[in-house]
């Protein structure tokens, strides 16, 4: 059996982050801390895409997978259960459907190829889940709130909450860490500039 994997562009969580940004920011989403998914999907995606359509199909479509994002042909296909429990408000699916968003909008058959060993930058499926957290999950809002707080006024799993809170905390961490170690240089390098000046 083939390892290949389908590889798309490479793309970090923060260039994800960023286009997610941008898309809210143009839609006037930044400050909605709960997105309708499915509204968005049926209602928004078709001006961004005018051809575009969401096709519910039988429980029994799938063999393997219960959606699929299809951006060559201008569709989602997601089956029935999923589709109503999305619409519902079911945390689970409607990070289902914003994982097939994150194919639609982020791949299309031109980024794809196959791959043999995939960074996880190139894999299109770490991609997609990660978009789906960066579109449900408010990042400022995360920054300052707990996981509980986050899995409910986000509307996602508490398991993604987790994730998502660790993730941006070890983030800032870095962040900190990595100004902290800028200053230090800077400072040392006026250091040598001023001791070099004096003994001139």
């Amino acid at each position: 059996m083939s390892s290949a994997k389908l590889s798309a562009l490479p793309s970090c969580r923060k260039n994800i982050r960023n286009e997610v940004y941008k898309i809210k920011q143009k839609l006037g989403l930044t400050q909605q801390l709960y997105i309708d998914i499915i509204k968005f999907i049926e209602l928004v995606l078709p001006k961004i895409d005018p051809e575009f359509y969401i096709e519910i199909v039988p429980n029994s479509y799938f063999k393997d997978r219960c959606a699929e994002a299809c951006p060559s042909d201008h569709v989602i296909r997601v089956i029935e259960c999923v589709y109503i429990k999305a619409r519902n408000g079911n945390w689970h699916y409607r990070m289902i459907m914003a994982h097939e968003l994150g194919h639609y909008l982020m791949h299309s058959d031109q980024k794809i190829c196959f791959a043999y060993t995939v960074n996880k930058n190139y894999n299109i499926e770490h991609q997609a889940n990660i978009f789906s957290t960066e579109f449900l999950i408010s990042y400022d809002f995360a920054k300052n709130h707990s996981v509980k707080e986050i899995s409910k006024r986000c509307g996602v799993p508490y398991k993604e909450a987790h994730k998502y809170k660790k993730y941006i905390t070890l983030e800032y961490k870095h962040s900190k860490y990595a100004n902290h170690r800028a200053k230090r240089k800077k400072k040392a390098s006026n250091y040598k500039r001023k001791a070099g000046s004096y003994y001139q």
